[in-house]
């Protein structure tokens, strides 16, 4: 018989039964195949939250949602705490071409696009890993900037 102290036994026991980082409702959403349903619809808005409650970056996050007509300017809007770990966003289209990305440094990203046809989109939430959450919103924000310019209200939804 070897003679291990307990007390190695019980921090080996701590450490290996250790929770794994806690994870959202949205899991297993780990990859592009893996991707979560967004039930966006045409003139509207869908906030993460309001779904399932908030994302979880943890690891990497797929979203995916469906455009049913031709020309539909979306605006992807994400929102953290940077001091507890920078989230970045993507916006891909079903061939995997990255259409759009955000990478800043505070607690806010943002995508503006022109999605030119109909079809299915996905978002990628990705970078820190730090288990920090996040929320995210979709909007279908056609015909308001149709002048080119700024409505005006530049008041952030959160």
């Amino acid at each position: 018989m070897h003679n291990i102290p307990v007390s190695t036994i019980l921090a080996f026991l701590l450490i290996t039964a250790a929770p794994a980082a806690a994870d959202d409702m949205y899991e297993e959403n780990d990859t592009m195949l893996e991707a979560s349903w967004i039930p966006f619809e045409f003139g509207g808005t869908v906030v993460l939250s309001d779904l399932a409650g908030p994302g979880i970056q943890a690891d990497d996050d797929w979203y995916w949602f469906e455009v049913e007509n031709d020309g539909v300017d979306v605006v992807i809007e994400l929102e953290f705490t940077h001091a507890e770990g920078d989230v970045d966003m993507e916006l891909v289209d079903e061939t995997e071409t990255v259409l759009d990305f955000s990478d800043g440094t505070d607690d806010f990203e943002l995508i503006v696009y022109h999605l030119p046809t109909a079809g299915v989109y996905f978002v990628h939430v990705y970078y820190g890993n730090q288990g920090n959450s996040y929320d995210l919103r979709i909007s279908d924000e056609s015909g308001v900037f149709a002048d080119g310019f700024e409505s005006g209200d530049t008041s952030r939804w959160f």
